[in-house]
């Protein structure tokens, strides 16, 4: 089994090596990035109802968001909403950023914060804020026309988990594409522009992604689904391709147990270093109801399952029989406390049925800096809507992260180190999406926009790419 962190034979990147906020955080003006989808993961297979080449991407897709807790499935077939274009709102034109718009006044819709994949996600999150639409604005609301081209229905795939969505859906195979928009509703109609009910999930202006996550569905409600392809020039925009809609329970988050002292240790134990990085040694488990080797790794003495503050998760090994540890992703000159704990799985949570004692190690050797940012090219123009959009070239290095879309009124907006006046306005964690829109603006400023890609780099995560300072004024 494939550990979170640190590996067993070769180097892999260490997402608990360096705290980093998470792929929804704060600006500089106290709002919250929106997030673009990553592409899926491999995983369970589930039961597709529509070509055998989304089925395929369904079943890769499906586990990266269960690894925490199952998803559920639901497919297009059975839909409650047409694929018919939709008549344009007077009260949503330019959409100007609902994105993330999980929740009314009363707050009766709880959201869920993005974690590392294969870990458990907080349970509270502050509500993102209107101002945070990555995503196109429409010039002109999508309409009915009885002269357009036919609405293309799009298959549509949902799973679910605690707090969590995933959607996949068919290509839209149009000329003048402009983006996606994927739309969650709170009853059984879901329309673009918006309805009352209606919260956008997500934009893009990639023709070629397929796939989105919605990190902020309201746990213990029935939600609905919809995608659309939006096509044409700005000022004749049109829905383009259509997905039924889709209705979905979004399951309870399962409470994570407080962190517990073990008395029982049990397991013996050696940990030593492997070129100049902790390895560790351990008995194998006898208890019949093991499940996991939890690794964990503190900064102090208290070592904790599940983790407690300043506890970091390493590994995670369904394999009885493998009981052997290579913490590669941690600094030279650093001394970590580690244990490890057998574990059962249970509804409840985890029960602990033995642990090692804690032992502490320090680090030798060196660690190698990270290259010199690579340059990418960004290239920046104001809409005739009065917003800016972007576009960047990819960067295409190993352990991506995120990109990081900045600006600032003056000369100098950098996400690394914290820039007095840089507000972060993006957060797209797929290295294939290359373009953004900032609506967030007014006319008669100049901005100054930059791109700024984070990776791994010995287990923290590193300016790897970046963009040029562009400036440009909105007329």
């Amino acid at each position: 089994m494939t550990t979170p962190t640190g590996r067993h034979d070769g180097a892999t990147p260490n997402p608990n090596a360096a705290p980093e906020p998470e792929l929804l955080e704060p600006d500089a003006a106290g709002r919250l990035a929106p997030v673009h989808a990553g592409r899926p993961r491999a995983g369970r297979g589930v039961v597709a109802s529509f070509p055998t080449a989304l089925a395929a991407l369904l079943v890769t897709g499906a586990i990266a968001f269960g690894a925490a807790g199952g998803f559920g499935l639901v497919s297009g077939s059975g839909r409650t909403g047409d694929t018919s274009p939709v008549t344009a709102d007077n009260g949503d034109q330019g959409d100007g950023g609902d994105a993330g718009d999980a929740g009314d006044a009363t707050g009766d819709e709880p959201t869920a914060t993005p974690g590392d994949d294969g870990a458990a996600d907080p349970s509270e999150q502050a509500d993102p804020t209107p101002d945070a639409d990555p995503t196109p604005g429409d010039d002109a609301s999508p309409s009915a026309d009885p002269t357009a081209a036919p609405v293309i229905e799009l298959g549509l795939e949902v799973t679910t988990a605690p707090g969590k969505a995933r959607l996949a859906w068919t290509a839209c195979d149009v000329e003048a594409f402009a983006y996606w928009k994927v739309v969650r509703s709170r009853d059984a109609e879901v329309s673009w522009p918006k309805g009352e009910d209606d919260s956008l999930v997500m934009g893009s202006l990639d023709q070629g992604l397929q796939t989105a996550k919605d990190i902020e569905a309201p746990a213990g409600r029935a939600v609905s689904y919809r995608v659309f392809g939006i096509a044409g020039a700005e000022g004749a925009r049109r829905i383009a391709c259509a997905s039924a809609a889709v209705r979905v329970e979004i399951p309870e988050a399962t409470p994570t147990p407080d962190p517990t002292d073990v008395v029982d240790t049990g397991l013996g134990f050696s940990l030593t270093l492997k070129e100049g990085r902790p390895y560790l040694k351990w008995e194998g488990c006898t208890s019949g109801a093991f499940d996991y080797y939890k690794v964990v790794a503190s900064p102090d003495e208290q070592v904790r399952w599940p983790t407690g503050d300043n506890d970091s998760l390493r590994a995670a090994i369904g394999n009885r029989d493998e009981t052997a540890f290579w913490d590669t992703d941690v600094p030279a000159g650093k001394t970590i406390y580690y244990r490890v704990f057998c574990v059962h799985a249970g509804d409840n949570g985890y029960t602990t049925l033995a642990s090692t004692v804690v032992k502490a190690i320090k680090t030798t050797g060196e660690t190698t800096p990270p290259p010199d940012a690579s340059v990418i090219g960004l290239e920046v123009s104001p809409t005739d809507g009065g917003a800016v959009r972007l576009s960047w070239d990819a960067c295409r290095v190993d352990g991506f992260v995120y990109y990081k879309v900045v600006r600032s009124l003056s000369p100098n907006p950098s996400y690394m180190p914290w820039t007095d006046g840089t507000e972060l306005i993006g957060v797209i964690g797929d290295p294939g999406v290359t373009g953004y829109e900032d609506t967030d603006i007014a006319s008669g400023q100049t901005w100054y926009y930059r791109i700024q890609a984070l990776g791994y780099w010995g287990g923290q995560k590193v300016v790897r790419c970046q963009s040029a300072v562009v400036a440009v004024t909105v007329p």
